[in-house]
C-alpha cells in the first residue's frame, strides 16, 4: 500500500506523468521524455532515488510472501503504480496460484498497463478507482495519512496485514523543494513525499510485525539527514520508509517476528 499518486493522471505528451517517472527510475522503458527529464530534475534535488525505487519493489514482494506465509490469501495492491516484475500477483501466485490478487490503481496509464500486462483474470483483477475514496474504502477522501491508515485497519479482518511505505526526504527544505516541483510539473497529478515522522506516527498506534518501522530495505539505521547542495555540498537523500501491521493475536509465529 502506497500513497504517492492521488489524481488519474494526463495523456498530455506535454506534461510528465509521476509514475511513469518511477518507472524510468526502475530502469524501465514505459515512459516518455518528458517522465525522464523530471526524474534528471529531481536527481538535482535529492540523492537515492534509483535505491528508494528498488527498495519499495523488493519491500512490495517480500510483504506478499510473508502475506502468503502466514496464511493470508486475498492481496489488494493499493496503488499499484505501473506495474513491474515480479508483479505482486506473480510474487503470490509462486506460493499459491488459487490467492486472489487484487490491483487498484487511479493512474490512466498505470491502469492500462496494468490491464495489458497482469493477465487479468477472475483472481487477479484491475480496478481503477481512487484508492484514497470512498470507491476503495467506503470513506471520505482522507489526505491524512494517520486517518486513512486508521480507516483501512478498522475495514479488515483479524488476520490481516498492512504493509505501507512511501517516499520520505527529512530535510524539510528539501521535502518541500520536492513536493513543490513534482506538483508543478505533473500538474498536480502527484501526492506528496513526507518525513519519516509522519509515517512512523501513522503506524504506531497498531500492532506492528517487527521493530519500530524503518528504510523498507531491512536496514535497521535511520534516514541520513543531509542540507539540500547549496554551493556544492551533499544532497539530502530520499528513503523509502514503512512497516507492516499485523491485526492479529500478539503471538506470531517465531519466523515472523522481524520485517526483514
Amino acid at each position: 500500500m502506497t500513497s504517492t499518486n492521488t489524481g488519474t493522471g494526463t495523456w498530455d505528451d506535454a506534461v510528465p506523468n509521476g509514475l511513469q517517472m518511477v518507472d524510468h527510475l526502475a530502469g524501465q522503458e514505459r515512459n516518455r521524455r518528458v517522465d525522464q527529464e523530471l526524474a534528471a530534475e529531481l536527481s538535482t534535488l535529492v540523492a537515492g532515488l534509483t535505491t528508494a525505487v528498488r527498495s519499495a519493489d523488493a519491500f512490495k514482494a517480500g510483504a506478499v510472501r510473508r502475506a502468503l506465509g502466514m496464511g493470508i490469501r486475498q492481496i489488494v495492491d493499493l496503488g499499484c503504480g505501473m506495474p513491474r516484475r515480479p508483479h505482486v500477483y506473480q510474487s503470490a501466485h509462486d506460493l499459491d496460484p488459487s490467492a486472489l490478487v487484487v490491483t487498484v490503481e487511479n493512474d490512466r496509464w498505470a491502469v492500462a498497463h496494468a490491464r495489458a500486462e497482469l493477465g487479468v483474470s477472475h483472481l487477479t483483477p484491475v480496478i481503477a478507482a481512487p484508492y484514497l475514496t470512498a470507491d476503495a474504502l467506503d470513506h471520505p477522501v482522507l489526505h491524512d495519512l494517520a486517518a486513512l491508515v486508521a480507516a483501512v485497519v478498522r475495514r479488515l479482518p483479524r488476520g490481516s496485514e498492512i504493509a505501507v511505505s512511501q517516499w520520505t526526504i527529512d530535510d524539510d527544505m528539501t521535502r518541500w523543494a520536492v513536493n513543490g516541483l513534482l506538483t508543478e510539473r505533473t500538474h498536480g497529478w502527484w501526492g506528496q513525499v513526507r518525513s519519516s515522522a509522519e509515517i512512523a506516527g501513522a503506524l504506531v498506534p497498531h500492532p506492528l510485525l517487527g521493530p519500530s518501522p524503518g528504510p523498507v530495505a531491512g536496514i535497521a539505521r535511520p534516514a541520513k539527514r543531509r542540507r539540500p547542495a547549496l554551493g556544492g555540498g551533499r544532497l539530502a537523500e530520499v528513503v523509502e520508509f514503512g512497516g507492516i501491521i499485523h491485526l492479529g493475536d500478539p503471538a506470531l509465529p517465531a519466523a515472523y517476528q522481524g520485517v526483514s
